[in-house]
């Protein structure tokens, strides 16, 4: 998958990578992937990382990597209730994040955010989605990354009420704070209540 005269897997490395494996690109398998592998950098394998997740995994060729217990035990990895899960999360951030930048471009986070999340349920993640990318700023910050996980949570659990909530006694980060107030003022927190009267 190296391109001739390389010695790393690049964006079309993964390309190939990606249609051996019978996968789009933005399939959240590839994040579980890269996640055993501890790879640095979104869209790119150095030979060490490659190496060492085919070690972890028990794989010596790509079919066997491709097989279905192989790929069951890395999309369990992407089960909110895996134990393993919230350290998947955290290590998505610095993943996608760009070399020497402290935050992530709000596109990258947009993208990521669902493939994550989505099975927690929320129903008011795309329109947190579009809050964001629709906001000012270039970035999403490690503090909002964490934080927004550890919001939804609560939120799901019962633990945080939406119709209560006050960004002067709250310390979320304050984009969640200026977002609460959008889906108040658009009516939009009955989703939530909905969705927990029909979880109970």
């Amino acid at each position: 998958y190296c391109a001739p005269g390389e010695d790393d897997i690049g964006l079309d490395g993964m390309m190939r990578l990606c249609a051996d494996l019978g996968v789009e690109p933005e399939d959240p398998v590839m994040i579980a992937l890269s996640f055993v592998m501890k790879a640095e950098n979104l869209g790119y394998y150095t030979r060490e990382e490659f190496m060492r997740g085919m070690e972890r995994l028990g794989c010596a060729t790509i079919a066997e990597l491709k097989s279905s217990p192989v790929q069951t035990r890395l999309r369990s990895l992407l089960a909110p209730d895996n134990s393993h899960f919230y350290e998947l999360y955290k290590f998505a951030y610095g993943w996608a994040c760009e070399p020497a930048q402290r935050s992530i471009a709000k596109d990258v986070a947009v993208r990521l955010w669902p493939l994550l999340l989505r099975p927690l349920g929320f129903p008011l993640l795309d329109s947190y989605l579009e809050f964001v990318a629709q906001s000012q700023g270039r970035g999403v910050t490690r503090d909002l990354w964490i934080q927004f996980y550890q919001f939804v949570l609560q939120v799901m659990s019962g633990r945080l009420s939406l119709d209560r909530y006050d960004s002067e006694s709250c310390a979320w980060p304050v984009m969640i704070d200026d977002w609460v107030d959008f889906a108040k003022q658009h009516n939009l927190i009955g989703a939530v209540k909905g969705r927990a009267m029909d979880e109970g």
